[in-house]
């Protein structure tokens, strides 16, 4: 119990840092990347952090789970790739949703997410990978 914890929170802490550098620092909150027209006007300023943060660790927790129940996965390296992958495909459905149900996207949206994703959660993988294969229960 204790590793997934303690991998839920690396990765939450991974995902946040990562995100907080692609999407405000690298892109500076530019919604030119993935907003349809008029999505400005629906785009809240400031964030609320404190609901991303507990986000982020959902995502940690998921794939924590899936690292230490059922792909064994304890190292950084290990965690790499598969967290990359998941990534990739939340980001994929997740830009896909946006595009399909909103009018905060466009289609470049869909691979905007998959790629920040993808190198969001490889991050992230690989910071529960390291925990995992560190932490004793």
């Amino acid at each position: 119990m204790k590793k997934q914890i303690l991998g839920a929170l690396a990765g939450g802490a991974a995902l946040f840092i990562t995100g907080y550098l692609i999407y405000i620092i690298i892109f500076q909150n530019d919604p030119s990347f993935i907003d349809g027209e008029g999505a400005a006007a629906g785009a809240r300023n400031p964030p609320l952090f404190p609901v991303i943060i507990l986000m982020e660790i959902g995502y940690g927790l998921l794939m924590t789970l899936i690292f230490s129940k059922w792909a064994n996965i304890s190292t950084f390296k290990g965690g790499l790739w598969p967290g990359a992958w998941l990534g990739f495909l939340i980001g994929m459905t997740f830009g896909m949703w946006m595009y399909g149900v909103t009018t905060l996207a466009n289609v470049n949206g869909i691979f905007y997410y998959a790629l920040t994703f993808a190198v969001r959660f490889a991050v992230a993988g690989g910071a529960i990978g390291w925990v995992l294969g560190k932490v004793k229960d």
